[in-house]
């Protein structure tokens, strides 16, 4: 029975994988912090449009730095909300989860969920 509650919670949560923009939200980061570290390191910009451009660089790093890990949280929310709800504690849920049994359960799911999911949805 646990196994089928975690192959389910964990199609479910490659499916929001596909549905929540994780990926553009990692890429968004990546690219501005490239984009600051430019500015920061370019010799052809003066110091003073550095002051003024580098706080708001700052500001959407930190932005997209505490949306990224929400993304993650609900991604595995399912997961976690299903295998604690099966579990007599939160404890015993970590120490289930981490078995490289369940683990291996969980990737095998999501590869083969999401090659199914890919090759139907043309």
């Amino acid at each position: 029975m646990n196994e089928l509650a975690i192959i389910g919670a964990t199609c479910l949560s490659s499916e929001m994988v596909l549905w929540l923009p994780l990926p553009k939200t990692a890429r968004t980061l990546v690219d501005t912090l490239h984009r600051s570290k430019k500015i920061l390191l370019s010799k052809h910009i003066s110091d003073d449009w550095k002051e003024k451009i580098l706080p708001v660089y700052a500001f959407r790093i930190f932005k997209q730095s505490v949306f990224l890990p929400i993304l993650i949280a609900l991604i595995m929310a399912p997961i976690l909300l299903i295998s604690w709800a099966l579990s007599p504690s939160f404890i015993r849920t970590i120490v289930d989860l981490t078995k490289p049994f369940t683990l291996s359960i969980m990737v095998a799911t999501s590869v083969v969920y999401l090659m199914i999911r890919m090759k139907f949805s043309r």
